[in-house]
């Protein structure tokens, strides 16, 4: 692999052993038990944005539901504050829309992602301060685990912290938007899913193989 910006991001922008090894520290947290432990939490969310929409007879469901959301739950399975939600959404922002094709600024983006260091080398530090349980916080996991016989540094960990704040909730956004503009195109598809809710997980495993959030990760032979 190759780092699309600036240092290598663990563990997309890494190739095996390293790969493998940041792979297997990160694992746990993005179990189906951990996730689902975020359940109740994710569903109070959802509502709180659904809400307003339902009450308003419709709207734009992309600034009122599929980016704030993601950003949102990503920030919470990090324990991070509340108003970490909107720094780590405007910089991400800030990175895709100044990207080659958009915008075209570089300066613009290298703004960002020194800014989303910072503020990633910050929490790292507040967390080495106040460490919690590392079983159930990914931070705190990352910063007491070791590869081959060594601890983490605090550059390694605003590495990986830096692809969850953007690449996080970004690839989400996309899936959300996705399936959901399927479904407005086939109301009957609704009825199908509304009638029958076991059919979810695997018709969004279907709307995703058919129309990808992210179509590939260039890796260098």
């Amino acid at each position: 692999g190759r780092p699309q910006r600036g240092n290598a991001r663990p563990p997309l922008e890494v190739n095996p052993p390293l790969h493998t090894a940041y792979r297997s520290l990160l694992r746990s947290y993005f179990a189906p038990s951990a996730i689902a432990a975020l359940e109740d939490d994710i569903r109070r969310l959802i509502v709180d944005h659904l809400t307003p929409l339902v009450r308003a007879g419709g709207g734009d469901f992309a600034p009122g539901f599929t980016y704030p959301v993601p950003t949102q739950v990503v920030c919470a399975m990090l324990r991070l504050p509340k108003e970490a939600v909107g720094l780590v959404n405007d910089l991400s922002d800030q990175i895709y829309l100044n990207e080659d094709g958009r915008n075209n600024d570089q300066a613009a983006i290298e703004a960002a992602e020194a800014a989303l260091s910072d503020f990633a080398r910050s929490v790292v530090s507040e967390r080495r301060r106040s460490p919690q349980d590392p079983v159930v916080d990914l931070i705190s996991g990352l910063i007491a685990a070791e590869i081959e016989g060594a601890l983490l540094t605090d550059d390694q960990v605003v590495e990986v912290l830096r692809l969850l704040f953007v690449a996080g909730h970004n690839s989400t956004t996309s899936a959300l938007g996705i399936c959901f503009l399927a479904l407005a195109r086939e109301p009957s598809r609704q009825h199908d899913l509304r009638a029958d809710p076991n059919m979810i997980p695997n018709a969004v495993d279907e709307f995703l193989r058919l129309e990808a959030p992210v179509m590939a990760t260039p890796r260098t032979v």
